[in-house]
């Protein structure tokens, strides 16, 4: 499938948050997908991607990997969404595009 997933600027994804989502997969997949991640650093997570499609802002992130990540390990990424909704579309989407995207709850 042929996406188009536009890069944001920091104000556009203010207000994401997990709702459940994964991606398990490599960085380099990743990046085929939705182009060159975002390195943050910061005191959570090394490598991010944020991102928009068909109207969905979403971030994708290694949270609290802690360890020096290759591009090619395979880890469980989170994907942050504004809602429930939105994280269903968005690994809909990323299932179509090839990656391993789910929604795992525990409740």
């Amino acid at each position: 499938m042929n996406k188009v997933f536009s890069k944001l600027n920091s104000n556009e994804f203010f207000g994401t948050s997990f709702h459940f989502g994964y991606v398990k997969g490599t960085a380099e997949e990743i990046s085929k997908v939705l182009g060159p991640c975002e390195d943050s650093y910061d005191d959570k997570t090394c490598r991010e991607w944020d991102r928009k499609v068909n109207g969905i802002v979403f971030t994708i992130y290694d949270y609290k990997e802690y360890k020096d990540i290759s591009d090619s390990d395979v880890i469980e990424y989170h994907i942050g969404t504004k809602t429930d909704k939105e994280t269903e579309r968005v690994v809909n989407i990323l299932k179509d595009c090839g990656l391993n995207a789910y929604i795992m709850k525990f409740f």
